[in-house]
């Protein structure tokens, strides 16, 4: 009730800061958001027509979404988007050794960055920087290029020679075991001179020959998949098998681009934020009267009176208990003037000085010496 008495009386003043603020936002965003943009479209190439055996693709994905994934992933990585910082000119801009330079060209960086696949066809995404500056955006979209190239072919490469450990570990096993099985079909041989090697009637030896077959076919599987993985190798070393390629590249932007989408924010957050001042403004005007509106105002004044009042009525009007706010305000705001009040119709052996007095100690009036 007081809140709104207190809006009201002066809501011109109050519809300004809501009209401004947003405005003022609203010319903020606009410089905020007009950047430059360079995109550049990647070709992603097939797993089966790709060499290397690591791609790692969903197969119920496209493989531009594939890639796009990938990329995301790859910016997840603080070192990998420090690495492209270092490619362009925010490494004179930002102290990329120290950990507070990492991390705000690291928040630049992503925020600048979009990276998704295309509505037509399925092995095309495009990768878009926007930036204030024209020649920061191009610098960041090639070397965000040129980094995933090398994020890509380092992968391949660490998990190619995994690989090739690996493979070589069980190949070495399998000869072992192969040379073990020529070993037992040797001694049989020899302990059994009357048996030919080619007999197939003793069941011992064909056991012993099945087991054989068995390992020489598994050494040759794993010659096979080993020499695969060298091949994936050699073409990751030799960068003749990228998982994309670039079919359009990053251009100079030749003028700048309003993002409208994210604009509308600013005039939101202006228009809250004048809300907020209004409330503050009106909230704390209206902890700060202490002027009567009401009867259960009149109560609360009565009850920290030391007098004992029977009954409370309404009556019109109660003007001029105090002269001095009768000077500095006018006449709709001075004192209690002009607010219809309750007023006591019944006190006990009280003159009229005396309530006066007594009203004006309760609301907070400062009693003036009497002449």
């Amino acid at each position: 009730m007081r809140f709104l008495a207190k809006f009201f009386r002066r809501w011109y003043l109050y519809v300004l800061p809501m009209i401004i603020l947003p405005v003022l936002a609203t010319i903020y965003g606009k410089q905020a958001l007009t950047v430059y943009e360079s995109s550049a479209l990647i070709y992603i190439n097939n797993p089966s027509t790709v060499t290397n055996l690591n791609t790692n693709f969903n197969q119920y994905l496209s493989p531009a979404q594939n890639g796009a994934n990938a990329m995301n992933e790859a910016l997840l990585s603080e070192t990998f988007v420090v690495s492209v910082a270092r490619a362009t000119d925010l490494a004179g801009v930002y102290d990329l050794d120290s950990q507070y330079g990492q991390d705000a060209v690291t928040v630049r960086i992503r925020s600048e960055v979009l990276i998704a696949a295309n509505a037509v066809g399925q092995n095309t995404l495009t990768l878009t920087v926007d930036d204030p500056s024209p020649r920061m955006a191009q610098q960041l979209a090639n070397a965000l290029i040129s980094q995933f190239a090398n994020y890509f072919n380092q992968g391949r490469r660490d998990l190619d020679q995994k690989q090739i450990s690996f493979f070589q570990q069980e190949l070495d096993d399998a000869n072992a075991k192969v040379h073990q099985d020529q070993t037992h079909i040797a001694e049989y041989l020899q302990q059994h001179p009357n048996i030919l090697p080619t007999q197939d009637t003793d069941p011992t030896l064909s056991t012993l020959q099945q087991q054989l077959a068995t390992d020489n076919a598994q050494v040759t599987t794993l010659s096979g998949q080993l020499s695969n993985v060298k091949l994936d190798l050699a073409a990751a070393q030799n960068g003749v098998s990228n998982v994309f390629n670039e079919s359009d590249k990053p251009r100079l932007p030749l003028t700048s681009t309003l993002h409208l989408k994210k604009l509308i924010v600013y005039p939101i957050g202006g228009l809250g934020a004048a809300l907020a001042l209004v409330i503050l403004i009106v909230g704390v005007q209206t902890m700060t009267d202490r002027r009567v509106y009401s009867k259960d105002d009149l109560r609360t004044i009565t009850e920290n009176m030391e007098i004992e009042i029977p009954t409370i009525e309404a009556v019109p009007v109660l003007r001029g208990l105090s002269k001095r706010h009768e000077s500095d305000d006018d006449a709709s705001e001075s004192g209690i003037s002009g607010v219809l009040v309750p007023v006591l119709t019944v006190l006990p052996q009280l003159g009229s000085g005396q309530i006066t007095h007594e009203l004006r100690r309760a609301v907070g009036i400062l009693v003036e010496d009497e002449e």
